[in-house]
């Protein structure tokens, strides 16, 4: 859609090459994502559950140092390594599966968030009216 409107906006006024190249990059980026949807899906999963399993296996190692050096506070970091390395195997392992089912649980949050924002819009709506 940005693509289509800035080539829109091209045509309005054609000094604005810029608008004309955005359009156009922005419209094969959309269609690559939708033709390579797996692919782009797969990159994405191995790149960021590779992060969390190193990013894992460091947060397990703090919890370690600072726990043979009898401080506190080594439990956190303990159990969000433990979780990185669950996630980040999953993702690395299963990305497809993973892909989705994070795709399918950002549709719900947003889902939960809309209905929640029209919930207060309403609830300012008839606040407002009684003014």
């Amino acid at each position: 859609v940005a693509g289509i409107i800035n080539i829109i906006l091209f045509i309005k006024d054609h000094q604005k090459v810029p608008n004309l190249v955005i359009g156009i990059m922005a419209i094969i980026a959309a269609i690559c994502l939708m033709v390579f949807k797996d692919l782009v899906i797969w990159t994405i999963c191995i790149t960021v559950g590779a992060i969390m399993l190193v990013d894992g296996f460091f947060k397990i190692q703090r919890a370690v140092v600072i726990n043979r050096a009898k401080a506190k506070g080594w439990a956190f970091p303990l159990i969000f390594g433990i979780l990185n390395l669950v996630l980040g195997a999953l993702a690395v392992f299963t990305p497809i599966k993973f892909g989705t089912a994070i795709g399918s649980l950002m549709v719900l949050v947003g889902g939960i968030v809309l209905i929640v924002t029209g919930i207060q819009n309403l609830i300012i709506g008839v606040a407002e009216s009684g003014n």
